[in-house]
């Protein structure tokens, strides 16, 4: 393998993405690292993505965490918090929003979605899911909430995992 400069902030799995001295290249995103990969100019490349808990957009998991800590209030307050990250980050909400940057992924997906969840909801997973263009698959983690799949299932996770990436990079 040929060595690679650094000549930017780009993790080196990235830059050898890029320059393709990879055979293939999967990302494993867990919340928001997975709404990482997504966003930007275009998703990180890869030949595979398993996301794991990422939120649909930044108004509701700013509004999901406000919620949890202080009931309705947190709702009220979260377009007072959110206005300020253009301000203070100088990046637009729309900017921000996984769920749109999903679709010009051009990789099979992954996405695990506990079902307990309160940092992202059921129905903001499936609505992700949803946009998520083919090849893709949903595992649905009965009774997980916003935590680490790995320890939840260990077995399941491993046996799910291993074959949507065998799957997706045997190609």
């Amino acid at each position: 393998m040929a060595t690679v400069s650094r000549t930017t902030s780009d993790p080196p799995s990235l830059i050898c993405a890029r320059k393709r001295q990879c055979a293939k290249v999967a990302i494993i995103g867990v919340s928001l690292g997975g709404a990482a990969s997504l966003l930007g100019q275009s998703p990180a490349p890869a030949d595979a993505y398993v996301l794991e808990a990422v939120y649909p957009n930044i108004e509701q998991a700013v509004s999901n965490r406000l919620s949890m800590r202080l009931g309705a209030l947190g709702e009220w307050l979260t377009p007072l918090l959110t206005a300020q990250i253009p301000l203070r980050l100088g990046v637009s909400l729309d900017e921000l929003k996984p769920e749109e940057a999903i679709k010009r992924v051009r990789a099979p997906v992954l996405i695990i979605a506990g079902t307990e969840d309160e940092h992202t909801t059921l129905p903001e997973s499936k609505r992700l899911f949803a946009n998520a263009p083919e090849p893709k698959s949903l595992w649905l983690a009965v009774g997980a909430h916003h935590q680490d799949f790995y320890d939840f299932s260990a077995q399941e996770y491993e046996e799910r995992v291993t074959r949507f990436l065998r799957t997706s990079l045997e190609h």
